[in-house]
Parts: structure tokens; C-alpha cells; sequence
């Protein structure tokens, strides 16, 4: 047999207790990574990035709330703290004729200038940037919906998103969502249909940040939860964020297996009222839906008490259940853009950009994730240019077995274009994983409603 190659992620001494990380245990954790070192004039990435460059840093900031306050809105953010020590670690590399961008792409509803505040993202940074680089945060959110007036809940406002503009990214036949052929039948939750359907007949188009595009480099640095679509949401993941307009981003495609979809494990008449009334009402009337949507689902969810099976199906709506087999070809496809999209083409074939992962699995998230988790301890920074590596030891952690989750399996697949991890099974790849997982601490957090048969039963010798 060949030699075991090492595991292609640094991990940081485990047994964090706190979700504010020292600015020194991020730079120590680099330090290793990059062999460069952290005391020297431009720090541990002086061999990343050039003097003077650009390296955007884009963390996970999904809305500004939660309903548990701040605790719940550590489990869903990535901690301001190890944002900071990225960006601090950033602005030495590139100096003061250089730029670091912090960016990512909210919730549409989310309120990015309250994110910022509740979060005290903006104290932490401007702590951090110790090699006097210029330093912005973006919002690339193309709209917002935004509070109206009485009696209109939300309406739809156009922000001025990424200054650097976008890029239509068309990955053709290269892209995985290809192979599920209907492009009629894609959907993204409340999002227009029209234009998810219209972006990925053929073509499947992303629309991609500019100034993410343009970086020297690009760290990301995601946040460790669990997801109801995906089972887990982490390196992979994170790139969902450079996309301006989220409604080109396939999330499921409607109706049961039966009939050629993936929003749920079997059709009922809730779910049929469901999806009829959201049809009707959300593109054409957009304003009552807004106003009845608050109204819907506690209606829903009290018509289906009468009915148990009803009540379990309410919980998988828009694909959020195990079965759903277009989320992670959408995540994939991303990733694989941000990577390989370069001259106005997509070309697997060259080297593709720099991307560094930073995962923040210090306070990760457990149960109806991504945006209603709550805090599950797993105490540990992990850093590295390989996302499935990263993923595979982050769905450990969760106590998740990382072959039952397509979104870390089929990423080990090399056609049409390779996301990491080349040239390893999913079995060895699991169980080099689940190793090193168990020596950092496996969390055994809850998992989202109907996702407990991906749970691991135990660490493969």
C-alpha cells in the first residue's frame, strides 16, 4: 500500500472554552500551516500573498439575530474574533499599500449594518489591522427586503452591492446540476422561480463577486454548524456568499421523488397547499404574500396536528430533509467557480486560485441549522487549502458520519472538476477523518429534525 499522506488541515490545540479567540493562537495555527513565522515583519502569510496585494476575507455573517440572542448568534456567525485575527494576519502580509476586504452575502432580510453592531464586528477590526492596510467590509447583497409600512411587512430595496460589479460565471455541461437534467422544476424558497430556472436552462449561471474574483487571496473563513439541506455546512459551503443574486442558487427542486423532485420524501395535502398558496401569491402578489406569510405557517402547522404524518412533513419544507439532491451540486458548482472562473471561462484544468480556509469550530452550531442553531462546544481552529479535508474532519466533530453526507462524498469525485482530497475513497477518506476527529473531541451534536440516520455509531480503527 502507498504511504498515508498527512491529513491536509491544521488543527489548533484543542479545548478552547471560550468563543473569543486569542489573535495569537490564529497566527500560531498559520504559522504551522505555512511554515512562515508569525513574529516576522509581514507575518505568517508573507509567502501567500504579495506586498501591496488584495486579499479578500470572507467570513459567514448569515443575518443579524437570533432568536436566543447573542449565544444563539455565535452558533450561526463566524466569531468576530477569528475574523479579526484573519484580517490581522492579512494586513501584515500586505502592508500599508495593500487592501483586506471582509465581505459576504446575508440573509435578504438580514440587516447588515445591525449584523455589524451586534456582532461588535467593527471594534474587533479595527484592532486587528496592525499593518495599516486599507481595509473595507462589504455587503454583496444585490436587494434587501427591508421593513415597509404598516400593514406591508417587507419590500424589496436595491443595494449597491459588490463597487467592483459581478461576473456571470456559466459552467455549462461542466456542472453538476446538469446531470439532474428538469431545470424547470429548480426553486430557492422564496425567491422567484422564473429567474432560478432561467439562470440554469443550459447555461447555469452564477453571479459572482468581483472583488472576490480579483483578490491575490481569498480566505475563507466559515463557521462549523449543522444544516437541514445538507446535513452539515462548513469550507464548502461558505462560497454560497460570493454570489450576488441568490435566486440564481438551485436549493431544491419541487415536489416529491415521485414526481421528479427533491423538496420532500412524499407529497400531502398540506405540502400541496403549501406549495400552491407560495406559487400563487408570492410573485404575483408579492405584498400580501409578505403580509400573509407571518400568518401561514403557525396555520399550517395547527391544520397538520390533525394529522402526524402531516406534522413531520411540515418540518421538510424547500428541501430540508436528507433526500435533497441539488443543494450540494449547487455548492459544489460554486466553489468550483470561485476556483477555476478566471478570463471569462470556466477551466478546471489550470491551478485555479488561492483560496486559505480558517474554520471557526470554537463555538459551533447544533440542531435546525444554518439559521436556528444553538451553541454545541467543539473547541478548535482548523486551517488549510483543502475544503473536503476540512469538511470531513468538521462533520466528525458534529458526531455526523461523513459517508452518509453527498456534499462531502461526491466532492471527492475528480469529473467534471476536483474540490479536494484527489485520489482518495470515501471510505479512506472517512476514516483518516474520523481518526484525527477523535483525538480533537467528537461533539455528539443534535441534529436537524428528520437527519438522525447520518449520525456515526463509531470511529473506524
Amino acid at each position: 500500500m502507498p504511504e498515508r499522506q498527512p491529513w491536509p488541515v491544521t488543527v489548533s490545540a484543542a479545548g478552547y472554552t471560550e468563543p473569543d479567540v486569542p489573535l495569537e493562537a490564529c497566527d500560531r495555527l498559520l504559522e504551522e500551516l505555512t511554515g512562515e513565522p508569525r513574529t516576522g515583519p509581514r507575518g505568517p502569510l508573507a509567502s501567500c500573498v504579495r506586498p501591496d496585494g488584495t486579499v479578500v476575507v470572507k467570513p459567514n455573517l448569515v443575518r443579524d439575530f437570533h432568536p436566543e440572542g447573542p449565544p444563539g448568534l455565535q452558533a450561526i456567525t463566524t466569531h468576530p474574533s477569528v475574523i479579526a485575527a484573519v484580517v490581522r494576519a492579512a494586513s501584515l502580509a500586505v502592508g500599508p499599500g495593500g487592501s483586506v476586504v471582509v465581505c459576504d452575502t446575508p440573509l435578504q432580510s438580514a440587516d447588515f449594518d445591525a449584523l455589524r453592531r451586534n456582532t461588535r464586528l467593527d471594534a474587533y477590526l479595527e484592532a486587528a489591522n496592525v499593518g495599516g492596510a486599507r481595509l473595507r467590509v462589504l455587503d454583496l447583497r444585490t436587494r434587501r427586503l427591508q421593513p415597509a409600512s404598516p400593514g406591508v411587512p417587507f419590500a424589496v430595496h436595491r443595494l449597491p452591492g459588490d463597487p467592483a460589479g459581478y461576473e456571470a460565471a456559466e459552467l455549462g455541461d461542466r456542472s453538476k446540476l446538469q446531470r439532474l437534467g428538469n431545470a424547470a422544476a429548480f426553486a430557492v424558497g422564496d425567491y422567484d422561480p422564473a429567474e432560478t430556472v432561467e439562470a440554469h436552462r443550459n447555461r447555469h449561471t452564477f453571479i459572482l463577486s468581483r472583488t472576490v474574483l480579483d483578490a491575490d487571496l481569498i480566505i475563507s473563513v466559515p463557521k462549523l454548524k449543522t444544516h437541514c439541506k445538507t446535513g452539515m455546512t462548513g469550507a464548502l459551503k461558505n462560497f454560497i456568499g460570493i454570489c450576488g443574486e441568490k435566486s440564481f442558487l438551485p436549493h431544491f427542486r419541487r415536489g416529491s421523488p415521485q414526481t421528479g423532485g427533491d423538496e420532500f420524501a412524499s407529497d400531502s395535502s398540506i405540502k400541496t397547499l403549501h406549495r400552491g398558496t407560495v406559487a400563487l401569491l408570492a410573485h404575483r402578489y408579492p405584498r400580501t404574500f409578505r403580509l400573509l406569510r407571518r400568518l401561514a405557517r403557525p396555520t399550517l402547522r395547527a391544520v397538520a396536528t390533525l394529522r402526524r404524518e402531516d406534522l413531520a412533513l411540515l418540518r421538510s419544507l424547500n428541501g430540508s430533509w436528507p433526500g435533497n439532491d441539488t443543494l450540494w451540486r449547487t455548492v459544489h458548482d460554486v466553489h468550483a467557480a470561485a476556483k477555476f472562473w478566471s478570463d471569462g471561462r470556466f477551466d478546471p484544468s489550470r491551478p485555479g486560485r488561492r483560496i486559505l480556509h480558517v474554520l471557526d469550530a470554537v463555538v459551533s452550531g447544533q440542531g435546525q441549522g444554518p439559521l436556528l442553531c444553538r451553541p454545541v462546544h467543539t473547541g478548535c481552529l482548523m486551517a488549510g487549502w483543502d475544503p473536503v479535508a476540512m469538511d470531513f474532519v468538521g462533520a466528525v466533530l458534529l458526531g455526523i458520519d461523513p459517508a452518509t453526507l453527498p456534499v462531502l462524498t461526491h466532492a471527492l469525485d475528480s469529473d467534471p472538476y476536483p474540490l479536494g482530497l484527489t485520489g482518495l475513497s470515501p471510505a479512506e477518506a472517512c476514516r483518516q477523518a474520523s481518526l484525527l476527529g477523535a483525538r480533537i473531541g467528537v461533539a455528539e451534536a443534535t441534529l436537524p429534525a428528520g437527519w438522525e440516520s447520518v449520525r456515526a455509531t463509531r470511529v473506524p480503527a
